[in-house]
């Protein structure tokens, strides 16, 4: 199918990546009941339009621009990027929902120019069909809040069964002092339908244990990676109780980074799979550099009942 030139822009570009799994003799849970709670997500609509074939990837990590691109992962591995993506500046999470439509949430790099103040806390929308952003949600900010922390959202994760947007955000926050928030953004219109406040959170992610849904978050202060239980509506389950799960620090070969991403996968070999991947993060603007952050995997221990760890990826 030959690209179509129109108002949508095409680069060239050229990619590659490589995954190294380790691993060890773990006893996994029955999965019996368990299942993880973002499993909708579908290929926006205007990839085939634009020409773009199968597989892709929606990428916010590549260092050819700031933000969003869609990029082929076969020969000749284009790269497209529509005009209304620029106005994002560097990202973060991404997310999809049942309908192709992705949601992204803006995070800070080298500098502010990309990434001003007054836009650190919005929540974008892609739409599925003609592949346009535009601001879905704007979430509270304090006044007062000033360039002593540039950071606002950082952390995204989707709840198919709800129909709900958990995101993270550390706007009120200063290297001092925990103002996070995390709150739960309807899909159907980008209203904040609740919140829970004094949290510093970066990556997300929910699982359903069978008897419940849990949202695990990483905490944007320390190498740890915590859970809260949600109730049968997928609100926050009231008293919260958090649940450290484990740090990164405390594993072999484990480093004293944070969790920026968490996501659940069922897997052949031992039922579902958790991977957490690191990220350096301290109230401050860095460079991106070309340091090979990890994929720690884990897998659920039948005998204790937590995350175990067996190695990288």
């Amino acid at each position: 199918m030959p690209l179509i030139k129109s108002k949508f822009t095409l680069l060239i570009t050229f990619a590659a990546t490589t995954f190294i799994v380790t691993p060890l003799q773990v006893t996994a849970a029955s999965t019996e009941g368990m299942r993880a709670a973002y499993t909708c997500a579908e290929q926006p609509k205007f990839i085939p339009k634009v020409g773009m074939q199968q597989p892709v990837a929606i990428d916010t990590q590549q260092s050819l621009f700031a933000g969003l691109v869609v990029k082929e992962l076969r020969p000749p591995k284009r790269v497209f990027r529509h005009p209304s993506w620029d106005q994002t500046g560097y990202l973060a999470s991404t997310v999809r929902d049942a309908e192709g439509n992705i949601y992204a949430v803006p995070t800070p790099s080298i500098g502010l120019d990309k990434n001003p103040l007054e836009r650190r806390n919005y929540v974008y929308k892609v739409d599925s069909a003609s592949g346009q952003m535009q601001v879905f949600s704007t979430l509270p900010v304090r006044e007062e809040s000033t360039q002593a922390n540039p950071f606002g959202t950082l952390g995204l994760t989707l709840d198919c069964d709800t129909k709900v947007l958990f995101v993270s955000t550390v706007a009120d926050s200063t290297p001092s002092k925990i103002n996070g928030v995390i709150y739960r953004v309807a899909l159907s219109n980008g209203e904040v339908l609740s919140k829970w406040s004094g949290v510093d959170a970066i990556g997300l992610g929910i699982f359903d244990h069978g008897d419940g849904k849990r949202l695990y978050y990483g905490d944007a202060r320390s190498s740890s990676v915590w859970s809260v239980a949600l109730n049968q509506s997928g609100d926050f389950q009231q008293p919260i109780e958090p649940v450290h799960e484990f740090s990164l620090l405390g594993l072999k070969n484990g480093n004293s980074t944070q969790v920026r991403k968490i996501r659940f996968r069922k897997d052949r070999q031992h039922g579902f799979v958790m991977v957490a991947s690191e990220t350096e993060f301290a109230y401050r603007l860095t460079a991106r550099g070309v340091k090979p952050y990890r994929h720690y995997k884990f897998i659920r221990d039948k005998d204790n009942q937590r995350w175990q760890h067996i190695g990288f990826e």
